[in-house]
């Protein structure tokens, strides 16, 4: 993948925007939409606000995968949200976690909807110091972990610092700045994988199909 192609620029956000959104209204018949066959738009991460995001998507998105690691945080409460076979209720300072392939979508959005959204894949740490090995076990990469936490206003506060952080970091088109975005992701890893730590969510009777995960592992090899 051409890290140059990552997502540094506005244009090229609008352009993904517009690519995506495109594809979901012209392949929602097909019931479940495959991204990665329709959208060939190669990048390595993008990075949101909800409140910039949703107007430019319109008020729902149909079922969709995509080879990609989805982290999201919402400020406000809004509707359901389904993840994989979990569905649930958008709550204040709710951090989503959308593993790659797993199936996700929303009815509808709600027009004030507040927070962020990261979407990356492992080539965001390419061309850096950071060896996968790092991140290779983290919670968040895996299918097993439940979808979804309700932080308190300290824990989402600091998620939320580190998002703004990538955010200004985004904006700068230095190839030294791609590293730093790339240990700040790695910090977004951390911070979450402390909390489904503590959370304690991580058990038996709280996940996707072992199988499943261990069948998308071997997909991805």
């Amino acid at each position: 993948m051409d890290l140059t192609l990552s997502g540094i620029n506005g244009a090229d956000d609008l352009l993904f925007i517009n690519k995506f959104r495109d594809s979901c209204r012209k392949y929602r018949k097909d019931g479940l939409i495959d991204i990665d066959k329709h959208l060939k738009h190669k990048f390595c991460y993008k990075i949101y606000r909800l409140e910039d995001l949703i107007p430019k998507l319109g008020s729902s998105v149909p079922p969709k995968r995509q080879a990609v690691y989805n982290i999201a945080s919402f400020k406000n409460r809004d509707r359901e949200k389904t993840i994989g076979l979990n569905t649930f209720p958008i709550k204040e300072n709710t951090l989503l976690i959308v593993a790659k392939r797993i199936v996700h979508y929303r009815k509808y959005f709600s027009s004030s909807s507040c927070g962020y959204v990261l979407l990356f894949n492992r080539n965001v740490f390419l061309n850096t110091a950071i060896f996968e090995q790092v991140i290779i076990n983290k919670k968040v990469r895996k299918n097993s972990v439940t979808p979804y936490l309700y932080l308190n206003d300290w824990q989402a506060n600091l998620l939320s610092e580190i998002f703004e952080c990538i955010l200004r970091e985004h904006q700068d088109i230095d190839q030294q700045m791609q590293e730093m975005i790339a240990i700040k992701i790695l910090k977004l890893l951390i911070h979450c994988d402390r909390l489904y730590s503590e959370a304690a969510l991580i058990a038996e009777g709280k996940s996707f199909n072992s199988p499943i995960e261990k069948f998308l592992e071997l997909i991805e090899i």
